[in-house]
């Protein structure tokens, strides 16, 4: 991770490093604005907080904990030369527009506040920033679909009881917020949380404290990393060549499939929501999942230069 991460270091400017079809790096190591990012298909752009006091800044500091000793650290991080505020509650935003399909967001970065008084927290919304849904249990009762790596724990909560990274990070960590499936969060109830007419993406990085002054650095984020995963090829219109399934759900774990022309010249592809491949084989009607947990797989029919795509749910 740490040879990833001196590798985004030394683009130059707000760049896309290591740009491919699917990801795009950003780091805030040699520019003082945010970056406007193209991606071939979808654009990354930030926002500041204009409603409260700023306190977020791109720059460089000598902040002991951020840089390590009398060495210039640059980066974007809640204040470059102060302690942080009081009674701070103050963002920036990152969208992306249109959503890509199965988002990964990671970011390396470093904070110090007052466990449980002051912290960092990371949200999400689908509706333009209309309803924000913190990251971690945002979506009762919808896990696993939306994952965190290297985060903060429900439990880790300010005294209001919001989950945030609080306290010392011993060092500069890397986390991640993994969306696994668009589509399967599309029946919820729960405002903001519905992926289903969502054009746009976004997260939120807030920081909050109380009203005691401290001495401590705040949050420092390095780079920021959006990955777009396509599961083997699936495209991401998912649903607009699919084939007639059935039964779709199943409760056997039995899938039938219809006929195909040429069939013989195709070959058929079974995936776990995470990627994982599970049957490779010559198109069949019959795909039995009965050796395999249930849940949610998508599958892939193709010959080569046509493909039908696909999910199949397991019950």
């Amino acid at each position: 991770m740490k040879f990833f991460f001196m590798l985004i270091a030394i683009c130059v400017s707000i760049t896309v490093c290591g740009q491919s079809r699917d990801s795009i790096n950003v780091n805030f190591r040699d520019s003082n604005a945010y970056p406007q990012v193209n991606h071939y298909s979808w654009k990354v752009s930030f926002q500041a907080d204009t409603s409260a006091t700023p306190i977020w800044q791109i720059g460089e500091t000598h902040k002991i904990f951020i840089s390590h000793d009398t060495s210039s650290y640059h980066a974007l991080m809640t204040d470059t030369l102060n302690p942080y505020l009081i009674n701070a509650n103050n963002w920036f935003t990152l969208k992306l527009d249109p959503a890509p399909l199965n988002p990964i967001i990671g970011f390396w970065h470093k904070y110090q506040t007052t466990r449980g008084k002051d912290g960092c927290i990371v949200e999400f919304s689908t509706d333009s920033g209309t309803n924000w849904l913190n990251v971690v249990g945002g979506c009762t009762g919808f896990f696993p679909y939306i994952e965190t790596h290297g985060f903060y724990f429900i439990n880790d909560t300010l005294e209001n009881g919001t989950a945030a990274f609080s306290g010392r990070s011993n060092h500069e960590i890397y986390s991640e917020i993994d969306i696994l499936d668009f589509m399967a969060l599309k029946s919820t109830s729960i405002p903001g949380c519905s992926f289903e007419n969502a054009r746009s993406f976004y997260f939120r990085f807030r920081f909050v404290s109380d009203s005691i002054p401290e001495l401590f650095a705040g949050w420092m984020i390095d780079s920021i990393k959006v990955v777009e995963r396509n599961f083997g090829g699936l495209v991401k219109n998912i649903d607009k060549h699919s084939l007639t399934v059935s039964p779709n759900p199943s409760y056997s774990g039995n899938f039938i499939f219809p006929v195909l022309e040429n069939e013989e010249q195709n070959k058929i592809e079974i995936y776990t929501i995470l990627g994982e491949q599970v049957i490779s084989m010559p198109y069949s009607h019959s795909i039995d999942l009965r050796n395999y947990a249930k849940g949610m797989y998508y599958y892939k029919v193709s010959n080569g230069m046509d493909y039908y795509t696909g999910k199949l749910v397991y019950e």
